[in-house]
């Protein structure tokens, strides 16, 4: 039997002490004070399409998918708020339906984009050119109906309307995001 050896013993759990805490930094810790949407995602990563088979509800002209499909990167208000369903319409693709809130704001911003791919979208253009966006929308999680006549579009940004030219400033120049909610619906 070979006698123990306390320097080899401490060598070996200072290495896997060390490995260990290597492997955590390298995991990150989530997404803690930060929002990762607000830069580099500013681009149109990880626009998700709503399931709209099997689970879908009829709200007059406007066919909804069963759960949230514009969501925020984050619940910075900790309520459960800042998600919203938004429901194609069947006669018009001009017209959404949105339900949803956000807490302590009485109205929101809706941008309509062009989802291209998994990292790119294209943001409308308004008659200046400058990015395309309706604030007089009062959310409500009984709905209302947002329409952005001869656009096409399949997925929307949310923001409170307080941040509508720190989002049109984000479309344009890739930085300074507010925190916004996004989401493909078609």
């Amino acid at each position: 039997m070979k006698p123990f050896n306390s320097v080899s013993l401490i060598k070996r759990m200072t290495a896997l002490t060390a490995l260990g805490f290597i492997a955590i930094l390298s995991t990150g810790c989530g997404n803690i004070g930060a929002s990762t949407r607000n830069s580099a995602n500013a681009y149109g990563v990880n626009l998700e399409q709503a399931e709209l088979s099997g689970g879908t509800s009829e709200v007059g002209d406007y066919s909804c998918p069963a759960a949230a499909n514009v969501k925020p990167d984050y619940d910075w208000k900790f309520d459960g708020t800042g998600s919203f369903t938004v429901c194609p319409g069947k006669t018009s693709t001009y017209k959404i339906w949105i339900e949803g809130i956000i807490s302590g704001t009485e109205k929101v911003c809706v941008f309509p984009i062009q989802f291209v791919d998994a990292t790119r979208f294209v943001w409308k253009l308004n008659a200046v050119g400058k990015p395309m966006f309706n604030c007089d929308v009062t959310p409500s999680w009984s709905g209302t109906e947002v329409n952005f006549d001869l656009t096409q579009y399949n997925a929307v940004m949310i923001v409170p309307s307080a941040d509508q030219a720190k989002m049109s400033s984000c479309l344009i120049n890739h930085t300074n995001c507010p925190v916004y909610a996004q989401g493909r619906f078609r």
